[in-house]
């Protein structure tokens, strides 16, 4: 027997898909009612109203795979994700707080019922900022045991009623209060300190904050606000929408703002000037657009019967995987073992989940390279080529990203 002598060459490979801008990739039924989302990692949770939680891994964008679900006891409209555990704003029920560490098996590990409607949530550090729907009210929770969550403070808007949304960045927490939008400093979140509000076109429903800017989708469009000066912040910009009513989610992506219609699907705006935001394109979806996120090149939508993913390549840059740093060769007696680490950074730094692995082999390091085969499964590190054709084989490994 003669083995083989084999040349490792590890190389990277870019995002192979669609380049048409807003292709659907893939869509699937949501229970009961896909409203609100977020992504972390290869993850997207879904809070899917009567349908609870719902778990999906998105490790391949084109065909996304529901692994997980927690039955909450109310009706889950807001949802956000932070250190294995997920955060579920879950109406009448309160807050409730489930273990996702093993997404294929999600379970509550504690609870906190606010007076009112938990509409949505935001997390940031040890504390859990609530907006209680219709009791006007921000409900400070500290999680720091999740087992045993309290309330530590709360502010209210009396005699105006509506919370339907919140936001934190740094120190500052953003909320709408009846038909403000308002400041909150949580440097202290024992005893949070009301700074700036505005009134709003008709009230928000959904809202995001990126670095001093607050944008907020408003019946019939949606509206920027300027919070350089939290305590006398100012309207950078409107935008009223001739056709679509009930503008309900904004998501932001780098100078791109994602608008969520309902009935009229999502649109998509430049924001590189937050004073003159400029209407780019619009994508029709089947259902009711309730929310929408993005990460990487994809946008994700709570499409209120589907999940549905969209390739938006054009706005956002597919990441291009590292390569892997060693590829290590084992000839055995007609074939050979191939292992590698596994890729977990892009060629900027940022985390990244490849979700396949393909192999190609040459007879020379300049000739034609030739695809063999892929790791299975998918987040394998390992591949055997059953290789007998010759004395030599030079090997490449390419990470492929969504």
């Amino acid at each position: 027997m003669t083995l083989l002598k084999v040349l490792a060459v590890a190389v990277l490979a870019s995002y192979v898909g669609p380049v048409f801008a807003l292709a659907p990739l893939r869509s699937f039924v949501a229970a009961a009612g896909a409203h609100d989302l977020c992504v972390q990692g290869h993850y997207a949770y879904v809070a899917s109203t009567d349908a609870g939680l719902r778990i999906f891994d998105i490790g391949n964008s084109a065909a996304p795979v529901q692994v997980g679900v927690f039955d909450s006891p109310g009706s889950a409209t807001g949802v956000a994700v932070q250190n294995g555990l997920a955060y579920v704003a879950d109406g009448t029920s309160g807050l409730r707080i489930v273990n996702v560490s093993n997404p294929a098996a999600p379970t509550e590990v504690g609870f906190y019922d606010t007076p009112s409607l938990a509409l949505n949530v935001a997390v940031s550090g040890n504390y859990a900022y609530v907006a209680d729907g219709y009791s006007g009210s921000l409900r400070i929770i500290d999680v720091t045991d999740p087992a045993a969550p309290f309330e530590v403070s709360s502010v209210s808007a009396t005699p105006y009623v509506g919370a339907f949304d919140v936001a934190v960045v740094g120190h500052f927490c953003y909320v709408p209060l009846g038909p403000r939008i308002c400041c909150i400093d949580v440097t202290d979140p024992v005893h949070p300190v009301f700074r700036g509000w505005l009134y709003t076109y008709s009230g928000v429903v959904g809202m995001v904050a990126r670095d001093n800017y607050v944008y907020a989708a408003v019946n019939y469009g949606f509206e920027i606000y300027n919070f350089d000066n939290p305590d006398a912040p100012t309207l950078a910009s409107r935008w009223i929408n001739p056709v679509a009513s009930g503008d309900y989610d904004v998501y932001v992506s780098g100078n791109y703002l994602f608008v969520a219609y309902q009935d009229a699907g999502f649109s998509i705006f430049d924001i590189s000037n937050p004073a003159s935001p400029t209407y780019i394109e619009y994508s029709d979806t089947p259902g009711t657009c309730y929310g929408i996120v993005t990460a990487g090149c994809t946008a994700y939508v709570a499409d209120n019967t589907t999940f549905r993913l969209y390739n938006i390549s054009t706005y956002a840059p597919c990441p291009v995987p590292r390569a892997p740093e060693q590829l290590v060769i084992e000839p055995l007696e007609n074939q050979v073992r191939l292992t590698w680490p596994a890729v977990t950074q892009d060629t900027d730094g940022a985390p990244i989940w490849p979700y396949r692995y393909t192999i190609f082999r040459s007879v020379a390091p300049d000739g034609q390279w030739d695809s063999i085969g892929v790791a299975l499964p998918a987040d394998s590190i390992h591949y055997t080529d059953p290789y007998v054709g010759g004395d030599r084989g030079f090997y490449q490994v390419r990470a492929v990203a969504n």
